[in-house]
This record gives C-alpha cells, structure tokens and sequence, in this order.
C-alpha cells in the first residue's frame, strides 16, 4: 500500500526540477542564476573537458525554470547573462506586420493574392 502525505506545491515543484540525472547540474545553474539582482551579470566560463555549447545549453535550462527572464551573450568561450525586463507581455502572439516595412499594404488582411505573377527582366 503506497503512502499518502499533503506537501506544499512548492515543495513539489522544487523535487520534480532537480530530479533526474542531471540534477545536480541543473541546480547549479539555477543557483548562478538567482545570484544575480537588477544591475548585475554574470559570467560563465567551460571548465575542463567542457564545451561552450554545452554550459550554454545548460543556462538555457535553468533560465527556462526560473521565474525570471534573462539575457543571455556569447563573446568567444565567455557567456554573459542577466536579468532582462519582459520584452513581450504575452510572447506566443505573433508580431503584427508594420506599415514601415511594406507601405503597400496595410496588413495582411487587405493584401489581395495575384495569381500567375511572371516578372519579365531584360538583360
């Protein structure tokens, strides 16, 4: 018979993101990144027998758990990240088409498609 316990949510939601083989890792990583306030960067540098790719993905991770959001900047076998303010509110909307970039047409709701366009160009 398994055994039943009532856990805070929170409790629950901080097991479920350092389990796992790569745990330890991850929270790591999440610690450099709760390290850092408004007005400070960090910087992370691969140790030995590691690659640049590799620590950037791992940041990547924990940027994705926490709850907050970040920049991240490569420079050569160097990244630099800190905490940037929300660029968009909801970030799954597409972006609207501006008039700036096609002065044609307002939006796409008001191009009209032409079929069978050929463009003729003497050489």
């Amino acid at each position: 018979m398994p055994k039943f316990d009532i856990i805070p949510k929170e409790e629950a939601l901080h097991k479920a993101r350092f389990s796992g083989k790569n745990a330890q890792t991850l929270a790591m990583y999440s610690f450099f990144l709760e390290q850092l306030n408004e007005g400070k960067a960090g910087r992370l540098k691969p140790g030995e027998n590691e690659t640049i790719q590799a620590v950037r993905r791992r940041l990547g991770e924990a940027v994705k758990l926490s709850e907050k959001s970040f920049t991240i900047k490569r420079v050569q076998d160097e990244l630099f990240f800190w905490i940037s303010p929300d660029k968009l509110e909801n970030k799954d909307q597409p972006r609207k088409m501006s008039e700036a970039k096609n002065p044609g047409v307002a939006s796409w709701d008001e191009a009209t498609p032409v079929d069978n366009v050929v463009a003729i160009r003497e050489a």
